[in-house]
């Protein structure tokens, strides 16, 4: 479990970063934010409380849409325990069939998601109108089975991101195509390893 937990958010992180760098203009609206929130003052640079990781709205937004379009795991697998029909009815799945439901694909459906190739934080930044679907938006998995881990992650990836986007410019290395060739296995993972340019600001004082 510890494995898993380290190469998930490390994975997220990764996509995170490379996808700031590609969409400069949501990367400078999360360090305006950081900068509201921290100010600019000589602590600046300071470790985050819970009460400001839980202010930092566009952050989180960003970690969201990171997740909808890079779920780390991208396919869950469900063991039926009793005989059901899909396709409203047309296919029937016999009790003991092993499903995969598949978040990599499920995310992107435009129904749910208008024009969902592309990189918009803003969909959760406004709140979700609650019209789609309960299982549109599966990142960590539903129910019993969802991940246990999945507040802690979330934690854990803001409290990088806030702490390194205070420090550093990331211009972009890794294209989109990079970003899309990926293995589906039981974690999310590129063909190619994920690259971003790291360029220091003034007020990290490195």
């Amino acid at each position: 479990m510890t494995v898993t937990a380290t190469d998930t958010t490390a994975v997220c992180i990764s996509y995170a970063l490379a996808l700031l760098a590609l969409h400069p203009e949501w990367q400078d609206a999360a360090r305006r934010e950081l900068k509201d929130v921290f100010g600019e003052g000589g602590d600046y640079l300071r470790a985050p409380s819970l009460a400001e990781l839980a202010s930092l709205r566009v952050l989180e937004s960003i970690i969201k849409e990171t997740l909808r379009l890079f779920p780390v795991v991208p396919m869950l697998p469900r063991m039926v325990r009793e005989e059901i029909w899909l396709s409203k009815g047309r296919v029937p799945v016999p009790k003991g069939a092993m499903l995969f439901v598949t978040p990599f694909l499920t995310h992107r459906l435009p129904q749910f998601f208008p024009d969902p190739l592309k990189f918009d934080p803003s969909r959760f930044l406004e709140g979700r109108s609650g019209e789609e679907h309960p299982c549109s938006y599966l990142p960590f998995g539903l129910g019993s089975r969802n991940c246990v881990g999945s507040q802690y992650a979330r934690l854990e990836i803001k409290v990088f991101l806030a702490t390194v986007l205070r420090r550093l410019r990331f211009l972009p290395h890794s294209r989109w195509e990079d970003l899309e060739h990926a293995l589906l296995t039981i974690t999310l993972h590129t063909i190619k390893p994920i690259e971003v340019y790291c360029v220091p600001l003034q007020e990290s004082r490195l």
